[in-house]
């Protein structure tokens, strides 16, 4: 097996489809608080990173979540290169309340990707 270098550079920016399934049911008021998120112009969560905590909007990095089933969710996650990024699981957490531990074990599969450069 020889390796080869990637020709050409890197994207700077993705998009990605993650397809998520919950171990526990949406109910009604979890599925609104979706729907209120994406109509949101901004949604602030704390990160903390090297002992300082920062505010950091991740309302432009969720381009779309889709509801298929009340337990299967699609999410398309933009990231840039030299930007914060999100887990898609972080986000079910902001959004949904849940705690980090009922959402872990939730399959999260990524099933596409695409650049969004130029």
């Amino acid at each position: 097996n020889k390796i080869v270098p990637l020709a050409g550079k890197l994207p700077q920016e993705l998009k990605t489809t993650y397809s998520i399934s919950l171990e526990k049911s949406l109910i009604e008021q979890e599925q609104n608080k979706i729907k209120s998120f994406l109509t949101a112009d901004c949604q602030y969560i704390s990160r903390r990173r090297k002992g300082k905590t920062k505010q950091i909007d991740i309302r432009p990095m969720i381009d779309t979540i889709t509801i298929v089933s009340d337990m299967d969710i699609t999410m398309k996650i933009i990231t840039r290169s030299g930007f914060p990024g999100i887990k898609p699981l972080k986000v079910l957490e902001h959004i949904l309340g849940r705690s980090e531990e009922e959402l872990l074990t939730s399959s999260v599969r990524k099933t596409d990707y695409q650049s969004l450069d130029i």
